[in-house]
């Protein structure tokens, strides 16, 4: 099981490493850019950030809205203050910069824990259809993130209509999101329909927002 690891402090990296040696592995993650990367080409257990860099509370606010694993950031020093701030901004747990290693674990797996009781709810009742779920298009299996998913579905609901940002936000995350969040996932979205283009696209208008174009029988 991966633990990325966002921090330039070798010193934090060491500790980390040493404390979760055993049971995890530790990958760091030096530029954004590199975390983005990261969670495309794999899932990660959980995600630590390092509280003294610059982008830490908008990094936790993207993440919130866009990965399912828990989010932990490690705090610069011991205000209240902080640790309300990055909270408040979508980290499920904060940590003193000197935790013990027998801390980190603990907690690091009762939120491990609560997250696969959440995801074990998930897959039955109504909350089913967040599960990630091939779609199939013109013969090809696209496997989507629930966020892809439910993205590609409200772009359907409006197919041929341009749909402002505002409105996928809120169909999408609710209040408080970021358009930051929405312009990475039409990114990822656009990758993943790459192949399709003629099929299946979506456009952008500068004040009008997104509208997704669709060919007859596109979808099945």
């Amino acid at each position: 099981m991966e633990i990325l690891l966002y921090t330039e402090d070798p010193a934090i990296e060491l500790r980390l490493r040493a404390a979760l040696a055993q049971n995890y592995t530790l990958r760091q993650i030096t530029s954004s850019r590199q975390l983005a990367a990261a969670l495309l080409a794999a899932i990660a257990t959980a995600i630590m950030l390092d509280g003294k860099s610059a982008d830490t509370e908008g990094l936790c606010l993207w993440l919130h809205n866009s990965v399912e694993c828990p989010i932990f950031v490690i705090a610069a020093g011991d205000e209240a203050a902080e640790r309300v701030r990055f909270l408040r901004a979508g980290a499920d747990d904060v940590l003193a910069p000197a935790c013990q290693c027998v801390e980190i674990i603990a907690r690091l797996q009762a939120k491990l824990r609560r997250t696969a009781a959440n995801q074990a709810r998930y897959t039955s009742g109504r909350s089913s259809q967040i599960v990630p779920r091939p779609i199939l298009i013109r013969g090809l299996e696209l496997h989507l993130s629930p966020t892809e998913l439910h993205l590609l579905a409200a772009l359907q609901s409006h197919v041929g209509t341009f749909v402002s940002t505002d409105e996928l936000l809120q169909e999408i995350w609710g209040t408080g999101a970021q358009p930051g969040s929405l312009r990475y996932h039409i990114l990822q979205l656009r990758r993943r329909l790459s192949d399709i283009q003629d099929t299946l696209r979506i456009e952008n208008r500068r004040g009008r927002g997104y509208r997704l174009v669709v060919q007859p029988d596109a979808l099945c």
